[in-house]
């Protein structure tokens, strides 16, 4: 609901819909991607969870496919939510939004790393301060495990 509050002006008219929570679709990255190939024109708000229960996202406007890159399509990135907020946009320095590979789903880059990285087990993430998106570490520790992830189509 908080995160909500965030998004770009144009999807808040927009209902969210969950499209993949792993806690009941099982935790795979092919899985992840699979949520959203027939959601090619919508919003696409990611949502993590950490054992620590730390919650933090990212929005981003391209549906991707294994290999694909984005040059330009995320709105927001990363969101910390809690008692804070803050909503980190792309910088300019570099064009490296968001990655979606076969081992690893990637958003940000260059400075001490990506400003979030998520493995194909949906299970483990790191978060390292990136040049991309301006942005310090999303968790307490550079290096989580995930409790949860869900992934919202805004339509």
């Amino acid at each position: 609901e908080v995160i909500w509050n965030y998004l770009p002006h144009i999807y808040k008219p927009y209902d969210p819909c969950l499209i993949f929570p792993s806690d009941s679709l099982g935790y795979s990255l092919e899985g992840l991607a699979a949520s959203w190939k027939d959601h090619v024109n919508n919003g696409i708000l990611l949502v993590v969870q950490t054992s620590n229960n730390e919650v933090f996202g990212a929005f981003f406007e391209q549906n991707l496919k294994e290999g694909d890159s984005s040059l330009g399509a995320l709105q927001k990135l990363p969101v910390r939510a809690g008692t804070i907020i803050k909503v980190h946009h792309p910088t300019g320095a570099n064009l490296q939004y968001v990655h979606l590979g076969q081992q690893f789903l990637l958003f940000g880059g260059s400075g001490e790393g990506c400003s979030l990285q998520i493995d194909r087990e949906l299970r483990r993430g790191s978060s390292h301060r990136s040049e991309t998106f301006g942005n310090d570490p999303l968790a307490a520790s550079e290096d989580f495990r995930i409790e949860l992830i869900e992934c919202f189509v805004l339509q």
